[in-house]
């Protein structure tokens, strides 16, 4: 099971995978196409640094989180990450933020 977590909660479930995303963008999206899971933002600012932090302890604060990905919103505002799932791990939950 996969997650993503954010404030406001934006939240979509999937049987292995959970998104909730954090206001790192005006608009966060996350769509599962087999064995990938797709994270899309936009409205954020452009060269905008934004990281994505996991967890398999969805209670944590967001400072004990792993950073899995740091990068820079495009010059249109966007972003597009892609995860693959790994079977027989634990439940993942994704974290999108601004530093």
């Amino acid at each position: 099971m996969y997650g993503l977590v954010g404030f406001p909660a934006a939240t979509v479930t999937w049987s292995d995978y959970e998104v909730t995303l954090a206001q790192a963008a005006n608009a966060i999206s996350s769509t599962r196409a087999g064995n990938q899971v797709i994270i899309n933002g936009a409205g954020g600012l452009a060269g905008a640094t934004y990281r994505i932090l996991t967890t398999t302890n969805v209670e944590l604060p967001a400072v004990q989180w792993t950073p899995i990905v740091t990068n820079q919103f495009g010059a249109s505002g966007g972003f597009s990450y892609t995860n693959v799932i790994q079977p027989n791990m634990p439940a993942q939950y994704v974290r999108v933020i601004l530093p």
